[in-house]
């Protein structure tokens, strides 16, 4: 909260960043999940 909303330099969430809310994952499902977007990613930017 402090850094979004600080005078100077607030912290913003860039346009096309990817949100993984990992309350109720594991650290082996949060793994997956990025493994799955990174290669989401890689195949529409090719």
């Amino acid at each position: 909260y402090i850094d979004q909303n600080r005078d100077v330099s607030p912290l913003r969430k860039a346009s096309d960043a990817l949100l993984l809310d990992n309350s109720h994952l594991s650290i082996s499902q949060q793994k997956e999940w990025l493994a799955e977007q990174f290669e989401r990613v890689i195949k529409e930017k090719n």
